[in-house]
């Protein structure tokens, strides 16, 4: 998938420029610099990895992790 692509569940959302993407194994892949948002937090990286039935990311490269909290 490639320009503006926008991964989108119920929990949050990733949006970047380039993703290669199993939908059979529920995997995603990419090398580009990417947003991660979800309620409260903004993930910025360098790519991120979805993995094991898409249950989970590692994000890739120098991240950025933004936390929006009440005091």
């Amino acid at each position: 998938l490639k320009n503006n692509v926008l991964f989108k569940s119920e929990k949050f959302s990733i949006q970047t420029d380039k993703v290669t993407f199993n939908r059979k194994n529920q995997t995603a892949t990419s090398k580009t610099k990417s947003i991660f948002i979800s309620q409260k937090t903004k993930i910025y990286s360098e790519g991120f990895d979805i993995y094991d039935n898409g249950k989970k990311i590692k994000f890739l490269g120098n991240s950025v992790i933004l936390i929006k909290w009440k005091l």
